[in-house]
């Protein structure tokens, strides 16, 4: 047994950096993790729609969409090829794709190659953070994208910064000041600081709670407190003339999001959501664009809330586009098998060799019943192509 796992394993691998999920943030740059994605026909119809979108002499203005797919169905790996389709100009990136898309469709083709060849793109804003707040949470991913595209000098002003300026000023120019701030807190201001720097609510609050202790009864009122899909336009205007037609916001794992906090957001941050889908859509040339990904319908999450909250969550489900990601099973035996890297010469040497065993495991598959769909494709895909996994 030992002798045979080790001569299997001279000709058959796990394809590289084949993993079982990936990281929008930590991937983003990964030319690998583009060239070995596997296109299915699900996936090239919601990339056509999206592409779609983006292009202005299209008639498809869709530019809100919630992504729906259960567990380890691809969804973040898709979004990722999505947005370095808008966003990287890399021809070469896409040799593998565009070839599948030439096969499958070439208005997709066609629709792709123009897209990568423009000079304009779109700036991808990945959210991922851990904040139980929709605009802490869209704030911190514009802030990361803007820093990672070099542009600090476009972060937008907030009332957080206006907060973190005035403990400057108090630090260099009002000694007292600042050390009766440290009185009235009960954790260091290093750590208000920050928290204010990640765009964090509560904090945002305690500072603006003690706030007038500090300066005879006046209250923070500062001239940055903007909303946040005002930000979002005016971040839009200032890179336009850098290159970018716009953003598009990818806010991944959306659904763990509402599985922690769909009972407890304000009717504010609610509506937030739903502003920036209507806006999405009606955007034109200065583009927004956002993608949810979730495991299920928005209505599954908030089903058990109060009357009001459901209204409101069903609002926000209504101003999203839903696209489903629905590999097919065949498909799925080919992304199997494109995972199990076989070294030919090798290869074709051991299924010679073993031809009899293959041929009686094709047959006891096909009287299975258990392929059904893939029942002329059985050796290729199931037999050969996902060896040595067992039918």
């Amino acid at each position: 047994m030992n002798e045979r796992k080790n001569t299997l394993s001279e000709f058959i691998s796990t394809a590289p950096e084949f993993q079982y999920s990936i990281n929008l943030e930590y991937d983003f740059n990964s030319d690998t993790k583009i060239k070995n994605y596997i296109l299915t026909s699900s996936a090239m119809e919601i990339i056509e729609q999206v592409l779609l979108s983006y292009n202005t002499f299209s008639n498809n203005t869709t530019r809100a969409r919630i992504l729906i797919g259960p567990y380890g169905k691809g969804k973040s790996h898709l979004v990722l090829v999505i947005a370095s389709i808008l966003y990287r100009r890399d021809t070469e990136l896409f040799t593998g794709i565009s070839s599948t898309m030439k096969e499958y469709k070439q208005e997709l083709y066609d629709l792709t190659k123009s897209v990568i060849n423009k000079s304009s793109r779109l700036l991808p804003v990945i959210i991922s953070a851990n904040s139980l707040s929709i605009s802490q949470n869209l704030m911190l991913g514009l802030r990361k994208a803007l820093i990672r595209e070099g542009l600090d000098e476009i972060i937008p002003d907030t009332y957080f910064d206006a907060a973190v300026s005035m403990i400057d000023l108090w630090a260099k120019e009002y000694k007292s000041t600042y050390t009766k701030l440290e009185t009235e807190l009960n954790i260091p201001i290093k750590q208000l600081v920050q928290k204010l720097k990640e765009y964090d609510k509560s904090t945002y609050d305690l500072f603006t709670g003690i706030f007038p202790k500090l300066t005879s009864g006046s209250e923070f009122n500062p001239i940055q407190n903007k909303d946040v899909l005002d930000q979002y336009k005016s971040v839009i205007e200032k890179i336009k003339p850098l290159g970018y037609d716009g953003i598009f916001v990818i806010y991944d794992e959306f659904s763990k999001f509402l599985e922690a906090s769909v009972d407890i957001n304000s009717a504010m941050e609610i509506k937030l959501l739903q502003d920036i889908a209507e806006y999405c859509n009606r955007s034109g040339d200065n583009q927004l664009h956002i993608m949810l990904t979730s495991h299920k319908d928005i209505d599954n999450y908030v089903d058990k809330l109060p009357k009001e909250k459901v209204d409101a969550w069903k609002a926000v489900n209504e101003r999203f586009k839903h696209v489903s990601i629905n590999n097919l099973e065949s498909q799925t035996y080919e992304i199997m098998s494109k995972a199990i890297i076989k070294e030919n010469d090798k290869w074709n040497i051991f299924k010679k060799e073993n031809e009899t065993l293959f041929e009686d495991i094709a047959k006891m598959a096909s009287r299975s019943q258990l392929f059904n769909e893939v029942e002329r494709e059985i050796e290729s895909k199931v037999v050969y192509g996902c060896y040595p996994l067992h039918p």
